[in-house]
């Protein structure tokens, strides 16, 4: 895909993929990254879905003024998405890759003690806003699985595959892996949790 002879981001290549139209998609991308973060990880899939015409809404613990796209400094330790949206934003992509491995998140000992549970509160929160048929691109699944005794690998190992059973038992299934996403899609049944 490319927009005036230039190379398109992969992530603007996988939302038009399943979404189709870019212009006007509402996409909200949970950790972002920030322009002075403290991983240095800006947030380059928000610029890049604005650019090209998405309603876009990036929440990150940094603050990073001066986007093309809507930025929310919150923290998600301590603060619930549905208290952080607009009322009126009905996202039809989320996006969270290495939001649930921010080395900020890392630091905080309440989080290393708990980070199956913060992950399984965030993946049930993106749950509760997310309506039946929009696309939820995540990265690390692993991080709300069951760690397995034999395998402490990434991948598809124990804690993955347990990660991905939780999401769809939840009423997000599993679509493919693409490029560093493992994709979901909002169903309209949900299985027991």
């Amino acid at each position: 895909m490319e927009k005036n002879n230039k190379w398109v981001p992969n992530i603007v290549e996988d939302a038009s993929k399943y979404l189709g139209k870019i212009q006007d998609l509402k996409v909200l991308d949970i950790g972002c990254g920030a322009e002075k973060s403290y991983d240095h990880r800006k947030p380059e899939d928000c610029r890049n879905l604005s650019s090209f015409g998405a309603n876009v809404i990036g929440i990150d613990i940094y603050d990073s003024p001066n986007e093309n796209y809507r930025h929310i400094q919150a923290d998600l330790f301590n603060q619930r998405l549905e208290n952080i949206l607009p009322k009126d934003f009905s996202p039809k992509l989320i996006l969270c890759k290495s939001f649930l491995d921010s080395p900020k998140l890392n630091l905080n000992l309440e989080y290393e003690k708990n980070r199956r549970n913060f992950g399984k509160s965030i993946v049930n929160q993106i749950n509760n806003i997310i309506l039946p048929g929009n696309y939820f691109f995540f990265e690390g699944a692993f991080f709300i699985g069951k760690k397995s005794q034999e395998n402490g690998s990434i991948g598809y190992n124990e804690e993955e595959l347990d990660g991905i059973k939780y999401l769809k038992n939840i009423g997000l299934e599993f679509v493919k892996s693409e490029n560093r996403y493992n994709i979901f899609k909002k169903n309209n049944l949900i299985l027991k949790q």
